[in-house]
């Protein structure tokens, strides 16, 4: 991924790639807003069923969740 400004963008995309929801991370890192970043998905999406990750959002608490 190309890096213009040097700030971390999480991007949740459907299977169509409209996005559906980001967050600007300053100061947070992927492990920390996974869960997060979901549940406001959710709240918009209830009809979201299934996600996907790539390891940098991986961690015990987060796959509990």
């Amino acid at each position: 991924m190309p890096v213009e400004l040097g700030v971390m963008v999480g991007i949740v995309e459907d299977q169509y790639q409209f996005i559906l929801h980001h967050r600007v991370m300053q100061q947070e890192v992927d492990v920390d807003v996974a869960v997060l970043m979901i549940q406001e998905t959710k709240q918009r999406f209830p009809a979201l069923s299934s996600c996907s990750f790539d390891q940098g959002f991986h961690s015990p608490s987060n796959q509990r969740e």
